[in-house]
């Protein structure tokens, strides 16, 4: 499948498919979420979908990733060498 201007966007997902989007989250903190207002979630006859724009808000809403430096972590293959006398 490519990408395409002309493919549609979903815009409700089910729960299964939440739960990937949002890196695997249990299906108990995604319907807390819901009843937080973090996520959206509409009906379908019994099938509860989760609006994908409430996914994209909530993932752009999260802190900035912060690496900091480890100096006791060395990179492979470069250990200390002796100088020779």
């Amino acid at each position: 499948m490519s990408d395409s201007p002309h493919m549609l966007r979903p815009v409700a997902v089910p729960i299964r498919v939440a739960q990937a989007l949002l890196g695997g989250k249990a299906r108990s903190e995604i319907y807390k979420e819901i009843n937080r207002g973090v996520l959206t979630a509409v009906k379908d006859g019994k099938k509860t979908l989760i609006l994908t724009v409430s996914i994209e808000r909530r993932q752009a809403a999260l802190p900035p990733a912060d690496f900091k430096r480890y100096p006791h972590i060395r990179k492979r293959g470069r250990k200390a060498s002796k100088a020779a006398s």
